[in-house]
């Protein structure tokens, strides 16, 4: 393969890893701050990981820019530091991924564990759920009903009011039905899903990026022979 259909491939592989290195920038972004609350209820860790991407995906926005240069600039040290920031950015990333994936479950039992035994004691938590809850139109943790068990519902015999169908003035449709759990007046669906949606939005933006960035190391080390 020719220098000047290198220079070509580098340059489309570089535009592809800057569109996922945007998807990952974005979406990590909005899981920081639009998670509905739900940061202040499971694993430190886990955000931890999402910031880490963040980060990672503003650097290879940039560095596609720079492997762009370096690729028809022709400079060798430019393609040595390219490659080597990029290698640690996808080592980041792959690290970031599996920090999300192992702490995961550990993310779920945070959420069981914060409105079983704390909503309605602890004010970080109860303004946390109700955030949350308010936002993702959800109820619990996987139902409604998980909310039974809770130290809050055995306490008052209600659930929360952020649980209660609002119209669209944001008022509740009907209170006394909402706290009889009928359909319709309470939100049924848990809130796990936010932290499922975070996964599968990440990972399927994530790893495109990595395969696109580890693809453009090769091209351009072929391409540091040519010019070796």
């Amino acid at each position: 393969m020719g220098k000047r259909r290198l220079n070509y491939l580098v340059i489309i592989f570089n535009f592809l890893s800057f569109i996922f290195g945007a998807a990952v920038l974005g979406l990590g972004i909005w899981a920081a701050v639009q998670s509905g609350g739900l940061n202040n209820v499971v694993n430190d860790v886990m955000y931890a990981g999402i910031y880490i991407l963040i980060a990672c995906g503003a650097v290879v926005m940039l560095l596609a820019f720079f492997g762009c240069y370096a690729s028809v600039a022709e400079s060798q040290p430019a393609i040595v530091a390219y490659c080597v920031i990029l290698l640690v950015s996808v080592g980041l990333e792959i690290a970031s991924c599996i920090i999300l994936f192992v702490f995961y479950n550990a993310s779920r039992s945070g959420l069981s564990d914060s409105y079983m035994t704390k909503y309605g004691i602890d004010t970080s938590i109860t303004t946390s759920w109700d955030e949350a809850q308010l936002k993702g139109k959800c109820c619990g943790k996987e139902f409604s009903s998980d909310w039974d068990k809770s130290f809050f519902y055995k306490a008052n015999g209600t659930y929360p009011l952020s649980c209660c169908v609002r119209d669209a003035e944001s008022n509740i449709v009907d209170l006394e039905k909402c706290n009889n759990g009928e359909h319709g007046f309470i939100y049924t669906e848990g809130c796990a899903w936010i932290l499922k949606l975070y996964y599968y939005a990440i990972a399927g933006t994530t790893i495109p990026a990595i395969m696109f960035q580890l693809i453009s190391v090769a091209i351009i080390v072929c391409l540091y022979q040519y010019i070796h």
